[in-house]
């Protein structure tokens, strides 16, 4: 079950959104290693975000049933 709040969660998609704005925009000169390194932690980010998002609509499903 995810730890995160409403406003946690909405504060990481924020900063995710951020991330890969940046990542897109970075110079031709990044490391592979350190555009790779980005890429894995917005990965995680939006993981949890997504897991948090659909355990809200699982329980909001229930509380309609």
């Amino acid at each position: 079950m995810s730890e995160l709040t409403l406003s946690q969660a909405a504060t990481k998609s924020c900063q995710l959104s951020s991330l890969l704005m940046t990542i897109e925009c970075l110079p031709i000169e990044i490391s592979s290693v350190d555009r790779e390194n980005l890429i894995n932690l917005a990965a995680d980010m939006s993981g949890e975000v997504a897991v948090f998002l659909m355990e809200q609509e699982k329980a909001q499903e229930v509380r309609h049933a």
